[in-house]
């Protein structure tokens, strides 16, 4: 039997009821991993005081593994600590960017908006202008057929004027359905311009 290995038992034994209140202590720590570190670290440097005292090679193998779980323990924890860092940051960066596609969704759906609306009160304004000229129209033929009956003395006459009148009446209507016609195509066309750039935005 190697005789060290009786001191080498009894520091073991005395290391973990030494640990035993500082290990429980260290479990409910906020930063367990840290404070479990140096529980470690202090328990590596204690056998290798104690194997280098007693000149016991399985003792200091034993501080120097545990010296080197606990660096390896600590290089874990910080690396952990990088990656939920990093993780942290790009889903902060993905909420941003959700954020700013929002706003800029929001932003072009309101310009879309606000260019049909336009494009409706500029149709409006259209139809109030060709109303008003068809009004006017209407108003001067109206004038000019008064002074032209006034004037003409015969039945005949007048009856060649009414036919005019009607004949001028029937190109005129003609001539309106094809200029309502028109409009209408150009106004059709710019509502569908105004409609396909709000869907493209």
């Amino acid at each position: 039997m190697d005789i060290r290995a009786i001191p080498r038992a009894a520091v073991d034994r005395s290391l973990r009821i030494v640990r035993a209140p500082a290990d429980l202590v260290a479990g409910v720590l906020p930063n367990t991993t840290q404070a479990s570190l140096v529980i470690d670290r202090a328990d590596a440097t204690v056998r290798s005081a104690v194997g280098q005292v007693l000149r016991d090679e399985a003792l200091l193998d034993d501080s120097r593994r545990r010296r080197e779980a606990a660096d390896e323990r600590e290089r874990a924890a910080r690396l952990r600590a990088e990656a939920e860092l990093k993780e942290q940051r790009a889903e902060d960066e993905r909420r941003a960017g959700e954020r700013r596609a929002q706003q800029r969704k929001r932003q072009a759906a309101k310009q879309a908006e606000e260019r049909e609306e336009r494009a409706e009160k500029d149709r409006e304004a259209k139809v109030r202008q060709i109303e008003d000229a068809e009004r006017n129209r209407k108003r001067a033929v109206r004038k000019g057929t008064e002074a032209v009956e006034s004037s003409i003395e015969s039945r005949a006459k007048r009856a060649r004027l009414e036919e005019l009148n009607e004949k001028a009446e029937a190109l005129e209507e003609r001539k309106e359905a094809l200029e309502a016609k028109s409009e209408a195509n150009r106004l059709a066309d710019a509502a569908a311009r105004v409609k396909a750039e709000r869907k493209s935005g």
